[in-house]
């Protein structure tokens, strides 16, 4: 699991990363970075959401090997279930696969 002492690491390596948060499975933000404050609260709260009904749906399984994925033309949102019902958010300007933020993130865990 990426440590909040990793969160700057990252930032600093890839540009393209606007935000890297850790929050509960509920939405509360437990720790993070962001380039700027625009609208990261909303963001959070939003992809918990969104990860929330994945489950529900059934389209994700319920352990700490769940993702979720969405690519849009101006940035990617990913977010990552981790141990302790935590999830890892990871929010880019630019467009990226889930296999391209997975390698930003590698080697920080």
């Amino acid at each position: 699991m990426i440590g909040h002492a990793d969160f700057q690491p990252i930032l600093n390596a890839n540009p393209s990363i606007e935000a890297i948060f850790r929050l509960s499975r509920d939405g509360l933000p437990l720790h993070g970075l962001a380039r700027t404050d625009r609208q990261v609260d909303e963001v959070v709260s939003i992809a918990a959401g969104l990860f929330s009904s994945a489950l529900e749906l059934g389209l994700a399984r319920d352990d700490d090997n769940a993702r979720l994925f969405i690519g849009a033309g101006h940035g990617s949102l990913f977010v990552k279930a981790e141990q302790g019902r935590t999830l890892l958010l990871v929010l880019t300007t630019g467009q990226c696969t889930e296999r391209q933020i997975e390698a930003m993130i590698a080697g920080h865990e």
